[in-house]
């Protein structure tokens, strides 16, 4: 099929790491005994494994998760940014923690959002040619973010070419503000939160308890702790 397609050498092949050996050796020994070439592939790609809250992605389990499932709760850029966030070799746990951090930090790059277009500054560009190194790229775009606060006019515009280049800013800020106004919690919800972080903190739960403090936070409600008593507000 891949002599069909593709001829006797192409140039990617890709699968995970549990097929290097001994699929993956098999099928070179095979390919190149068969079509007397050097190579099947000129490069390789494999990818880590994916567990939901450290356990294996499994039906079974119950913890098997669809993308249409996530998109029907966060946009997709959200979810790209999360998964671009590990590198694509190592294992990735996916988890409600991780998505509402991608929607925290894509909402403050967004603050920076330009319909123009520049280059991107080759320095920037560089980690790329690294083995896709996309957490080191999304490094830099934090390094930018903090240079446009600052007022660097030229980094806010870099921040926004940057995100676009890995498929972030597909929407334009008006539609991004319409997606955070759709994405309010009721203050029952918010109730309801704040008293299980209250049980969590009292079992010496912290790990919990910050979860639950960051996901307020990303739907826009800042909390504040005084004696012993939890308040909250929209921001």
């Amino acid at each position: 099929m891949a002599k069909k397609y593709l001829g006797t050498e192409f140039d990617i092949h890709a699968g995970g790491l549990d097929l290097i050996f001994p699929h993956h050796e098999n099928e070179i020994a095979q390919s190149v005994c068969a079509h007397k070439t050097k190579v099947l592939a000129n490069f390789w790609m494999h990818n880590g494994y994916v567990t939901v809250n450290k356990e294996k992605m499994s039906k079974s389990l119950g913890n098997f998760i669809t993308i249409n499932e996530l998109k029907n709760k966060y946009d997709g850029q959200v979810v790209r940014l999360a998964m671009l966030s590990t590198h694509y070799r190592q294992p990735f746990d996916w988890n409600e923690k991780n998505l509402e951090t991608a929607y925290t930090t894509l909402n403050k790059w967004y603050e920076f959002y330009s319909d123009q277009d520049q280059k991107l500054d080759l320095g920037t560009l560089e980690v790329l040619t690294d083995d896709l190194n996309t957490p080191m790229f999304i490094s830099k775009i934090h390094s930018l973010y903090k240079d446009a606060v600052n007022g660097n006019k030229n980094a806010g515009q870099q921040l926004s070419d940057a995100c676009k280049l890995l498929g972030l800013f597909d929407k334009n800020l008006a539609s991004w503000n319409n997606i955070k106004t759709s994405k309010s919690i009721t203050a029952e919800e918010i109730e309801n939160l704040i008293q299980e972080r209250k049980v969590a903190r009292d079992n010496k739960n912290f790990s919990r308890s910050d979860e639950i403090r960051d996901l307020l936070i990303a739907k826009g409600i800042t909390i504040e702790d005084n004696q012993g008593e939890t308040s909250w507000k929209y921001k």
